[in-house]
């Protein structure tokens, strides 16, 4: 069962006074209201405003790689095209043609190849197996001054 809550307060006014402070009371209400909206436009619009020049470099930065890209490839293609020219150049049979036509080179009749022995390689390998010998000598030498326990 329901049952209604009694009031206590019966203070009915119908002066202007209070007509005065009540209508005042709402007017402030409605300008932080509108005051509040306002601030609320004006940072969606600045928000806005982020979001398009954000966009803009975007778009901007991306004409710019399409560009880079296109130069990229221009270059590429003129280094293969450079590299192919220096491998025409430098190719063997260039080289002979160019010997034979303008330098006048021809091949020699009897082709003699000269060994030279290498004197600093065989010095670097007597070092070495002096240093070996020697390495192999003071271990044997220290086996035989170093005195252990148990042999005594």
């Amino acid at each position: 069962m329901l049952q209604a809550k009694q009031k206590t307060n019966y203070n009915y006014s119908y002066t202007y006074t209070d007509y005065k402070a009540k209508y005042v009371q709402e007017k402030n209400l409605s300008r932080k209201g509108f005051a509040l909206c306002m601030i609320m436009l004006i940072a969606a619009g600045v928000l806005t405003a982020v979001y398009i020049c954000q966009f803009i470099q975007i778009t901007h930065l991306n004409y710019r790689i399409d560009i880079l890209e296109e130069e990229f490839h221009g270059i590429k293609e003129e280094s293969n095209l450079l590299r192919y020219k220096l491998a025409a150049e430098t190719s063997i049979a260039r080289i002979e043609e160019t010997a034979r036509n303008e330098l006048n080179m021809i091949e020699p009749e009897i082709v003699e190849i000269v060994l030279l022995e290498d004197v600093k390689e065989n010095e670097i390998i007597a070092e070495r197996e002096e240093v070996f010998f020697v390495k192999v000598f003071n271990n044997f030498l220290e086996k035989l001054s170093t005195v252990k326990a148990e042999e005594l």
